[in-house]
C-alpha cells in the first residue's frame, strides 16, 4: 500500500513536471508565432506602402510623358513656323529685286 502511494505521488509529480513543460513549450511557440505574425504584418504594410508609392510614381510618369508629348508637338509647330517665316523672308529678299526689275521692264514696255 505504501509503495502504491509512493508511485502515485511520483506519477503526480511527473505529470506536474510534464504539464509544466508542455505549458512552457506552448507559451514559447505562441510567442514565436506572435513575433512571426508581427513581422508578416509589418512586411504587408510595407508592401502596401510601396504599392501606393509606385502608383503615385506611375501617375507622375504618365503626366510627365503627356507633358513631353505636348511640348514636342509645340516645339514641332514652332519649328515649322520659324522655317516657314525664314523661308518666306529669304524668298522675299531673293525675289524683291527681280520684281522691281520686272516692274521697270513692264513700265518700259508700256512706254513703247
Amino acid at each position: 500500500m505504501c509503495q502504491a502511494r509512493q508511485r502515485e505521488k511520483l506519477n503526480e509529480e511527473h505529470n506536474s513536471r510534464l504539464s509544466s513543460t508542455v505549458d512552457k513549450l506552448q507559451s514559447e511557440a505562441s510567442e514565436r508565432l506572435q513575433l512571426h505574425l508581427k513581422e508578416r504584418i509589418k512586411i504587408l504594410e510595407e508592401k502596401n506602402h510601396l504599392a501606393r508609392e509606385l502608383d503615385v510614381l506611375r501617375k507622375s510618369l504618365d503626366i510627365t510623358r503627356d507633358e513631353r508629348v505636348s511640348m514636342h508637338a509645340e516645339y514641332s509647330s514652332l519649328h515649322h513656323r520659324i522655317f516657314i517665316t525664314s523661308t518666306s523672308s529669304i524668298l522675299a529678299d531673293s525675289f524683291s529685286g527681280h520684281f522691281v526689275d520686272l516692274e521697270k521692264a513692264f513700265d518700259r514696255f508700256r512706254e513703247k
